[in-house]
């Protein structure tokens, strides 16, 4: 079965009862990143990979640390991370969603040197 089609600009909620924000989910000039190397270069939809961290279809690889500070400091715990599938990577690849608690969203195209907010 395959996931619904969102909008390039969807709406994803940050649990239950809380309002829903606007999500860019289509990102043009994306330089994808593995250990140092440039891996692909183009626009990356991430739809389908938001519509199914929402629906619960794809489970978090691990709770994100943020060691770095490269995101808000929050309380140990606070941030999930997610695979994006990375063509042609024969391990998880580069790519990661990041949801905070609060329903925010960051994507990484180089393992977590830069994020992008997505909302």
């Amino acid at each position: 079965m395959q996931a619904p089609e969102l909008p390039a600009s969807a709406e994803l909620g940050a649990g239950a009862g809380a309002t829903p924000r606007p999500v860019t989910s289509v990102l043009p000039n994306v330089t994808v990143v593995s250990h140092g190397r440039v891996v692909w270069r183009g626009t990356v939809d991430l739809r389908q990979t938001l519509a199914g961290i929402e629906s619960g279809r794809i489970q978090p690889r691990d709770t994100f640390q943020n060691r770095e500070g490269r995101l808000p400091p929050k309380p140990r715990g606070y941030y999930r991370e997610f695979v994006h599938p990375t063509a042609g990577a024969s391990d998880a690849g580069p790519q990661r969603v990041v949801q905070g608690k609060g329903g925010e969203l960051f994507y990484s195209a180089d393992h977590y040197q830069t994020f992008v907010p997505l909302n």
